[in-house]
């Protein structure tokens, strides 16, 4: 599979890496089929349609990339530092 990520680079470096890892959490969901489509466009995870209508912060894709995304950012910047 091949998967594009776009992020506008006008902004802080912090702000990119956070974007960026918030991504690639949803990258990891497609691959692993977490996170998919029905043959209608409806939205799947863990393979059972989502109710349509949730709130953004309400996505259970989107929890999880929130959760992530600042840890991942914080883990980069602290290894970069170090290197």
């Amino acid at each position: 599979k091949v998967i594009n990520i776009c992020i506008d680079t006008d902004i802080p470096d912090y702000v990119f890496n956070v974007y960026l890892a918030h991504e690639m959490v949803h990258a990891k969901q497609y691959i692993t089929g977490e996170l998919g489509y029905t043959k209608n466009g409806a939205f799947t995870w863990n393979g059972k349609k989502v109710k349509k209508g949730l709130a953004y912060h309400e996505l259970p894709w989107e929890i999880e990339a929130m959760q992530k995304a600042e840890l991942m950012a914080h883990a980069y910047k602290h290894f970069v530092g170090n290197l």
